[in-house]
């Protein structure tokens, strides 16, 4: 049965604007006819007593489901915590005030009462699962990719989906006939299930998130295909030279190789001693010629003569002795 049978859209509105005052830095995600809430504690925020600095924030989700306020809202950590109102599947579930919900309870005091029990227990504090609740409440809608990234995205989600139940309360007072009719008649049996049961509602009002969170994704994703494309064809284009600038490399390295190879190469240094020896020996023979014809002195002739005639001993002798040097 719609919320709006019971009180009005009022009282809803009321609820979530009173909400909104007391946590204003709330992230408020709208989702069909439900909605969430992303509630930040811990170090940097003011409900922070027996947090140290080291220790990440919190994410308490508070969702309000289609039929609140007549319906409890599910509070859900997106934090694996240990304390006694926190069942295994990371629900709060303790409060007195969540236990006997009404449409007229607060929940912005529902709320803050929960953060302040969970910021004054430290969370390395032992607590024996034995004195965990048994109550269990349905597993309120999953986290949004939005919100993993932006607020948690050190953290690991440790959020299992319930197991399926022994018994439904919702079930258990009607009569045979009663079922019956339900088992025949499949509008008014999924009309019955989806409307009565809090499980199936949640299960539900989950799936559709999921879809919407799911659709969301892929928009995203077929819109920065065009981009995508583009970017592909840049680095393919890039990828192209640089295979053509890594031949031009690699061949220029080999010519140089080659090149340097074939300069030092024995042969090449023994001809070009050959070539100096001649050299030098052309150059002692033009001293000698000037040397009989007057045109040096005899000082300047032995000094010069001497240099160049060992230029051309030591090289000459490297031609001679060239299977010994080479070796």
């Amino acid at each position: 049965m719609s919320w709006w049978k019971y009180s009005g859209p009022s009282s809803r509105e009321a609820h979530l604007a009173a909400f909104e005052r007391a946590f204003p830095s709330a992230r408020k995600t709208v989702q069909g006819s439900s909605c969430h809430y992303d509630v930040c504690f811990g170090p940097g925020t003011a409900f922070r007593s027996g947090f140290s600095a080291e220790t990440p924030q919190v994410v308490l989700r508070v969702f309000l489901p289609q039929g609140f306020p007549e319906d409890k809202p599910a509070l859900q950590l997106l934090s694996k915590i240990v304390h006694p109102w926190v069942n295994q599947y990371n629900q709060v579930v303790g409060p007195p005030e969540l236990i006997a919900w009404r449409k007229e309870s607060d929940l912005s005091s529902v709320v803050e009462r929960v953060i302040s029990e969970l910021s004054s227990l430290p969370p390395s504090s032992p607590i024996h699962p034995s004195s965990m609740p048994i109550q269990m409440e349905a597993r309120v809608s999953p986290p949004s990719y939005e919100a993993i990234s932006s607020t948690i995205s050190s953290v690991a989600l440790e959020i299992p989906t319930p197991p399926i139940p022994d018994s439904f309360p919702e079930l258990d007072l009607m009569s045979v006939e009663e079922l019956k009719t339900l088992l025949n008649d499949e509008v008014a049996f999924y009309s019955h299930v989806s409307n009565q049961i809090l499980g199936v509602k949640t299960m539900q009002e989950m799936r559709s998130d999921a879809l919407v969170a799911n659709f969301t994704v892929a928009q995203a994703t077929l819109a920065q295909r065009e981009e995508v494309t583009v970017v592909r064809e840049e680095a393919m284009k890039l990828q192209k030279e640089l295979a053509r600038a890594k031949g031009s490399y690699e061949r220029k390295v080999t010519e140089h190789m080659a090149l340097e190879e074939f300069r030092t190469s024995n042969a090449v240094v023994l001809e070009k001693m050959r070539k100096e020896a001649d050299a030098a020996e052309e150059v002692s023979e033009c001293l000698n010629e000037k040397f009989c014809n007057n045109s040096i002195e005899v000082g300047e002739f032995v000094k010069q003569y001497r240099a160049v005639r060992h230029q051309y001993h030591a090289r000459h002798a490297c031609v001679e002795l060239e299977s010994c040097w080479v070796r």
